[in-house]
C-alpha cells in the first residue's frame, strides 16, 4: 500500500497532541512530509489524570474527555489537510494511539481514549484506533508497540539499542541477522522515563520539566532513596513488560520517600529521580552493543543523556543522526502501524509484548 497516511499519538507525558504526515511506500516508512505538535489544554489533562484511579462518574467523564479529546484531533487533521493542499480522498488512513488512561494487560484489558467515529466523521478519513487491545488477546501486554517501529528504520545501524524516552521509558535492542539484515531481540519498558521528574517539578518548583536537566544537575542524588526504588519489584521482573503512569505515579513516589529516615532536598530527590531513570535504562543495553540511539521528549534533557552516557559507556545520538525527527517518531509509528492493518498485514511482537503469534493491531472505523 503506497501513499500518505497521518499518525496521531499522545503519550504518557500528556504534554501535546502530536500528529504527523507520512508517505509509505512498499510497506516502508519514506518520509515524514509534516507534523505539528500541540499542547493539550489543561483542563483535558487533569481530566486525563484524575482517570488514572478509580473515581466517581468516571465512566461518564472519561467519554466526555474522549469527545473532546477527539474534537481536537480532528481540528489539528483538518489544519494539516488544508496545510497541505490535500482532499481527504488523497490519504489512506490515519492512525490514532489515543490517550491511555488504564493498562491492565494481566486483566486482558487496556484503555486509550479517543472516539474514532468523530474524528473520521470530522475529518472524511479512515481511522485506525485501539492498536494494543489484540495484542493483549492473544496473550502479549500491548504495550511497548514502537519497537516495531525502531527495528524498520534502524535496520541498516545494527546492531544499536533505541530508547525512547516519553513519561515512560522503553528500550529495543536490535540485532544484526543475516536473513532480514536485523531482529529485535527484546523490546519493553524499562520504567520511569521523565513522568516522575516531571511531577515533581511541578509539584516543588512549578515548572512542567526541567529543562536541559539543569534543576537536577545541581543537585545530588541520595544512595538510599536510590535503593529504596530500585528495589521496586517491576525493575527485576523480566520482560515481556509494560507499564504507565497508573504505577509509577505520585503515590508510588510519595510511598518510597516516605519509607526514608532522612530528609531529602528537593533538588537531591530530582537528582535521585533522574538517575533512577538512567540506571533502568543502562541495565537493559547489552554489553556488546555500543551504540545506542534516543528518541522522545528525553533528547532534550542534556544532563540524563549524560548520565546514560557515563554509566553506559555507549555513544549516545539523538535519532535525528539517522534522519528522524526524535519527536516526531511515535506519531510516525501509528501512521505506519495504520498501513499495516489497512493493507491486511500482520506484525510479530512476539519478541517484544510476548504474544503468542502474529497479530492484525488496530480497529478500522471507515469513512
Amino acid at each position: 500500500m503506497n501513499g500518505l497516511f497521518f499518525g496521531v499519538m499522545t503519550g504518557t507525558s500528556m504534554d501535546a497532541i502530536d500528529v504527523c504526515l507520512l508517505r509509505v511506500e512498499n510497506g516502508k516508512p519514506l518520509e515524514l512530509k509534516d507534523f505539528s505538535s500541540r499542547p493539550i489544554s489543561k483542563s483535558l489533562k487533569n481530566i486525563f489524570l484524575s482517570l488514572l484511579e478509580e473515581g466517581s462518574n468516571e465512566l461518564e467523564i472519561s467519554q466526555l474527555a474522549s469527545v473532546d479529546f477527539s474534537l481536537e484531533i480532528s481540528a489539528i487533521l483538518n489544519l494539516l489537510l488544508r496545510r497541505n493542499h490535500l482532499d481527504p480522498r488523497e490519504i489512506l488512513g490515519v492512525g490514532v494511539h489515543g490517550q491511555t488512561v488504564r493498562h491492565n494487560p494481566k486483566q486482558l484489558f487496556t484503555i486509550q481514549l479517543c472516539n474514532p467515529a468523530i474524528i473520521s466523521e470530522r475529518t472524511k478519513l479512515t481511522v485506525v484506533s485501539d492498536f494494543r487491545s489484540k495484542d493483549i488477546a492473544a496473550g502479549g501486554e500491548g504495550a511497548p508497540l514502537a519497537p516495531l517501529f525502531h527495528n524498520e528504520i534502524c535496520k541498516n545501524y545494527a546492531p544499536c539499542v533505541v530508547v525512547n524516552i516519553g513519561g515512560i521509558s522503553n528500550i529495543t535492542v536490535i540485532a544484526k541477522c543475516k536473513k532480514t539484515g536485523s531482529k529485535i531481540t527484546k523490546g519493553f519498558d524499562t520504567g520511569p522515563g521523565n513522568c516522575l521528574s516531571d511531577l515533581w517539578c511541578s509539584i516543588h518548583f512549578k515548572k512542567s520539566f526541567d529543562e536541559n536537566g539543569n534543576l537536577a544537575k545541581s543537585g545530588t542524588f541520595d544512595n538510599k532513596l536510590l535503593d529504596a526504588m530500585l528495589l521496586d519489584p517491576y525493575f527485576s521482573t523480566p520482560p515481556p513488560k509494560s507499564t504507565g503512569l497508573n504505577y509509577f505515579n505520585e503515590s508510588w513516589l510519595k510511598a518510597k520517600i516516605r519509607g526514608l529516615k532522612n530528609k531529602i532536598s528537593k533538588k537531591d530527590i530530582l537528582a535521585t529521580l533522574i538517575e533512577l531513570t538512567a540506571l533502568t535504562i543502562v541495565a537493559n543495553i547489552p554489553k556488546k552493543i555500543d551504540t545506542l540511539y534516543v528518541c522522545g521528549g528525553g533528547v532534550k534533557n542534556s544532563f540524563l543523556l549524560e548520565r546514560i552516557e557515563k554509566t553506559s559507556k555507549c555513544k549516545i545520538h539523538s535519532i535525528s543522526k539517522i534522519g528522524w525527527d526524535p519527536q516526531m517518531l511515535e506519531s510516525a509509528c501509528f501512521a505506519w502501524l495504520a498501513s499495516k492493518i489497512l493493507n491486511n498485514e500482520t506484525v510479530d511482537l512476539r519478541m517484544i509484548t510476548g504474544s503468542k503469534k502474529p497479530v492484525k493491531l488496530g480497529n478500522i472505523t471507515f469513512y
